[in-house]
């Protein structure tokens, strides 16, 4: 599961590529365990765009830098120790 709370930054906005990718992968992961396509369209695709233009090379540069983002990740609010 990935969640992302942001209390200072509240209003809607363009999400950055990393997170579109990770959420992309989400998205998919969700539909294979049952979630509604109709709820993804209409909800989650609001914010988050379906990244299949985006080049193998490309999404593989974003694949890695997501994948070092999650290895350095620290739980701010000390949760997580």
């Amino acid at each position: 599961m990935l969640v992302y709370i942001d209390r200072k930054r509240t209003s809607p906005s363009v999400p950055r590529k990393e997170y579109i990718y990770r959420m992309n992968r989400g998205i998919e992961d969700a539909v294979k365990c049952g979630v509604p396509e109709e709820y993804v369209h209409q909800i989650m695709r609001t914010y988050i765009p379906v990244d299949d233009d985006e080049e193998d090379e490309e999404r593989g540069n974003m694949a890695e830098f997501a994948r070092g983002q999650a290895e350095r990740f620290k739980d701010e609010s000390g949760v997580l120790e």
